[in-house]
């Protein structure tokens, strides 16, 4: 499934309330900044979304887990903290300062080349505009969190920090905003307070910033304000020693694929991506860039294990693809990278996802994201890595979903048995088309071959996937059947490619790959065909 990510500050429905016991902290640090606070253990951090994460962030962190939520009388609310880094007003594009020029996708760019951001949102949000200062950013709608801003200790100077540490001057920020939200039964405001400790370092800002949902009134309770001034107030710098340099330890065997320029960029974005996380690794292989992670240090290597032996199969699976689709001129395939999330709740974290997505590819990143311990991860994989070379081989064009989703299945219907790809029809989606069919509860092939997300996704997007599968099935599998199989049909799939890449036009595609098709006559064929699985 291709899933657009979804705010970070997503309201969980209640459950029981657990007892809060004492609470403790532990250093965390950002090596890319060259700083290090103390974290309180309600809190975890989460790699950035690769490539698609605010400009100016550099770290996020969310609950660790669901008894960590902050309860308010609408349910209960994820609560964060962000690390963005600003060059300061008036100075270059940014340089970190422990990596020289930053020019991957996370690096911020002069102000002349800020982009609007698409939409508010919480912290950390997918926006493309950036801010030169952390003044500027807090006061404007390059923050995504910026709703209805109201401010109420604006810029104070602290000459001594008191937190724990070196004791770095800061200025303090504490400021609210409004908005509206749902927990799917009703709509109503919800006040959210924010604090900033802002630290300037090598003549550029570093600004840690909590945000936390009000219970009441208009400001936090006590204890939670404790909380973020404790974490806030602790910055300090980090000593060269103290640097994590573990992942640095097997170039050689990490760029061994990296033959191009471009893609050693990729794998150092990638690694960059999760460079001083305590959980994360990556493996190489021709095709992919894999990084994965591992729920305690006990299971590493038995992740970094599982993550070669996915990269084998998705290079394997890759080869699959281009025999059906094989490269042309001009397309631009990307050195792929593909996340390995240790657990789902960690995928869902990741991603914004939740409810029943098992895996997602982002046209916009190229990044296609998965989770460890299932049964179907092969399944999923080679579902969600079509999508991912179709974005390549077509060159971005959103693609009609039955195409692009029935692929996805048609490849996630291989099984790598005995030296061969081998196929067999999909376990997962060939009960639904059966049931579609016999109901004849399924859309008119005449009106579902020109849909797209809009129509495609949603509260019956099952259905639709199970249609698509079955009509790609029968329009690659049907001629076997020559007693249902009209000879006219054998190129529409060739004509739909050669077509889309002609135009870049999908609707145009379509029309062109069905003309003259008799639709009764299809349609009759391919009931009769899905009845037999």
């Amino acid at each position: 499934m291709m899933k657009h990510l979804l705010p970070h500050s997503l309201l969980i429905t209640a459950t029981l309330a657990v007892p809060i016991a004492s609470q403790s902290y532990k250093w965390n640090q950002v090596d890319e900044l060259g700083i290090k606070f103390q974290l309180l253990d309600k809190l975890e951090r989460i790699p950035l979304v690769l490539g698609s994460a605010h400009p100016n962030l550099k770290a996020r962190y969310e609950p660790a887990d669901a008894g960590d939520y902050i309860w308010g009388k609408h349910g209960r609310f994820k609560w964060n903290l962000y690390v963005y880094w600003f060059t300061g007003e008036g100075n270059a594009p940014m340089a970190g300062p422990k990596d020289g020029p930053t020019t991957g996708p996370q690096g911020t760019p002069p102000k002349k080349e800020a982009k609007e951001a698409k939409a508010p949102g919480r912290p950390g949000r997918d926006t493309n505009e950036a801010a030169l200062a952390f003044g500027d950013f807090v006061t404007s709608k390059a923050d995504p969190g910026h709703s209805k801003r109201s401010f109420v200790v604006k810029g104070k100077k602290v000459a001594k920090n008191r937190g724990v540490g070196v004791k770095l001057p800061y200025t303090w920020w504490e400021y609210t905003d409004e908005r509206t939200m749902s927990n799917g039964r009703e709509a109503f405001g919800q006040i959210w307070y924010n604090c900033a400790a802002l630290y300037e370092i090598d003549g550029h800002e570093v600004a840690v910033i909590g945000t936390m949902p009000v219970k009441k009134g208009k400001r936090l309770a006590s204890k939670q304000l404790k909380w973020l001034r404790r974490m806030l107030q602790s910055v300090s710098l980090l000593k060269d020693k103290e640097l994590n340099t573990a992942k640095g330890a097997d170039d050689d065997e990490v760029f061994a694929h990296a033959d191009t320029q471009e893609r050693r960029d990729a794998i150092h974005a990638a690694r960059k991506n999760i460079g001083d996380l305590d959980n994360w690794d990556l493996v190489t292989t021709p095709n992919y860039i894999v990084l994965y992670s591992w729920e305690k240090p006990e299971k590493r290597k038995q992740s970094r294990k599982e993550a070669s032996r996915i990269g084998a199969e998705m290079d394997r699976m890759r080869d699959l693809y281009q025999e059906y689709y094989p490269p042309h001129d001009g397309m631009d395939m990307p050195y792929s990278v593909l996340r390995l999330c240790s657990t789902r709740e960690e995928f869902n974290k990741y991603g914004g996802t939740g409810g029943g997505v098992i895996g997602w590819f982002s046209p916009k990143t190229k990044e296609l994201v998965l989770f460890m311990g299932r049964r179907d991860v092969d399944t999923v994989a080679f579902h969600e890595g079509w999508h991912q070379y179709s974005n390549a081989y077509f060159g971005g064009v959103e693609l009609q979903r039955w195409f692009d989703e029935g692929h996805g299945d048609f490849f996630g219907s291989f099984a790598w048995k005995g030296r061969k790809w081998r196929y067999a029809t999909s376990q997962m989606r060939k009960i639904d088309a059966k049931v579609a069919v016999t109901t004849e509860d399924f859309v008119p092939l005449e009106e579902i071959v020109q849909w797209h997300k809009s129509k495609f996704y949603g509260p019956r997007a099952g259905w639709y996937y199970a249609q698509g599968y079955a009509m790609v099935d029968f329009l690659r599998n049907g001629n076997k059947n020559r007693r249902m199989w009209n000879t006219e049909w054998d190129d529409i799939l060739e004509n739909y490619r050669k077509a889309v890449l002609e135009t870049k036009k999908p609707e145009k595609a379509v029309e062109m790959a069905f003309e003259g098709i008799d639709w009764d006559a299809f349609t009759k064929a391919w009931t009769a065909w899905v009845k037999g699985y």
